[in-house]
């Protein structure tokens, strides 16, 4: 008895392999920008945890604090790129963003032009002398961290310290 699958495999064989490359590069393409994505944010973070650090100073060095407010607000505009399409946990990439911030873009995109807002405020508040308001306004910018945190992140990590 003769077998008919032959040409069949081979075909169905040389489909995988010439289509494989495309769905890797994909894969490796979303798997990058969930890294950039994390490593970002760990700047994000970094900056945010300097300008804190001054804000609690009775006299903050205000040219550091301009610098991480700086920071700041050059990452937050930034930010709408750190989420293409296929780089969430739905799609199989390790990532602390929570599937909503794909499915509910709206709130996402409401809770980060609220985060622009209060990052540039941050850095006009920065560039002045008043330690006062340096300390409001790092307050109002980190509550919309926070609130971005609770509906968009999964719990765990470094800033779950921080209520997250």
């Amino acid at each position: 008895m003769r077998n008919n699958f032959g040409p069949t495999v081979v075909i169905a064989a040389m489909l995988a392999v010439l289509t494989a490359p495309a769905s890797w590069a994909a894969d490796a393409a979303m798997q990058k920008a969930a890294k950039e994505r994390h490593e970002n944010f760990h700047h994000l973070g970094d900056a945010f945890e300097g300008i804190e650090k001054e804000a609690k100073k009775r006299k903050p060095d205000m040219t550091a604090a301009q610098k991480f407010a700086a920071d700041i607000d050059r990452l937050a505009q930034a930010q709408s790129t750190w989420f293409p399409v296929g780089s969430g946990p739905d799609d199989g990439i390790k990532t602390k963003a929570k599937a909503e911030v794909w499915t509910k873009p709206a709130e996402f995109q409401a809770i980060h032009e609220r985060f622009l807002r209060e990052a540039a405020k941050l850095k006009d508040v920065a560039a002045g002398v008043d330690a006062q308001a340096l300390a409001a306004q790092v307050e109002t910018t980190g509550q919309t961290c926070s609130d971005c945190h609770i509906g968009f992140r999964k719990k765990g990590g470094l800033l779950s310290l921080f209520g997250d």
